[in-house]
């Protein structure tokens, strides 16, 4: 069965087949759940899935702003991205970056590491995410993109964009490198055994929420907190209900997305 909703098509056999342990779909489930229609993320993962995806995406652009701005080179930014999805988000958040630090390299200024319950995409998938999934612009980090006819490979003839070959190449190296990337792995696991101050950003989108023991979700995001840097950022659902727990401990600077102080 293939389920679509506007020009998003969510096959669910890519859930299940390559996932070592069971997770939702979040298309179907927020459809079921709510009865709204749901609209394309294009690119942009914020957890919600109802409304304008680049009004929520908005917000997220702000935080990768105030990272990597300024980011010179002299020392490298680490960030998480765990729940990764079809790789909206890395290629979203790579593209925003990318488009911050202009003729600098992402090498040069960044380590990206991930988490995710799939198993590694072969570079054949990774391509195809690679193209916007629209049939206009981006309207965001537009001079991360190039033109390309995706209709070669098989995609609708409408995808005719897709981020820049060093997006693309980056992104492909921390897939292929097992000391950033772990596969088929649960978000909770991997965070509990990463060393403390460890990073400037994290994004976890769309994802704590399938934790269903609440003391497994207390430690979880006790251990995001403790892998954070000082000064780092975290961002999640806007409208998680684990965000209670995150107030009392750091400063909320934007809906769901919070500065460790």
């Amino acid at each position: 069965m293939e389920v679509r909703f506007l020009n998003y098509t969510c096959n669910p056999n890519r859930y299940i087949k390559p996932v070592s342990f069971k997770a939702h779909r979040d298309f179907e489930i927020l459809k079921e759940k709510y009865d709204l229609p749901v609209t394309s993320s294009s690119y942009f993962r914020r957890g919600r899935y109802v409304g304008t995806p680049d009004e929520e995406y908005a917000d997220v652009i702000k935080a990768l702003d105030m990272t990597f701005l300024n980011a010179d080179g002299s020392e490298k930014k680490q960030m998480l991205i765990a729940g990764i999805g079809e790789s909206q988000e890395p290629f979203s958040d790579l593209a925003v970056i990318k488009s911050l630090i202009k003729d600098k390299q992402l090498d040069d200024v960044m380590d990206l590491h991930i988490v995710d319950l799939q198993s590694k995409p072969d570079d054949k998938v990774l391509f195809e995410h690679s193209f916007f999934d629209c049939n206009f612009p981006p309207r965001f980090a537009k001079n991360s993109f190039v033109t390309d006819d995706g209709s070669k490979i098989g995609l609708p003839v409408w995808q005719k964009y897709r981020v820049k070959d060093e997006i693309f190449n980056f992104l492909k190296k921390t897939y292929n490198d097992v000391t950033k990337s772990h596969w088929e792995t649960r978000v909770q696991e991997a965070v509990s055994k990463m060393p403390s101050e460890s990073f400037n950003l994290i994004s976890i989108n769309n994802t704590l929420g399938y934790i269903d023991n609440c003391y497994v979700i207390y430690d979880t995001m006790e251990n995001i907190m403790r892998i954070l840097k000082r000064g780092g950022r975290f961002i999640t659902d806007p409208d998680s209900r684990f965000n209670g727990l995150l107030r009392f401990r750091m400063a909320e600077i934007y809906k769901g997305i919070f500065l460790k102080l």
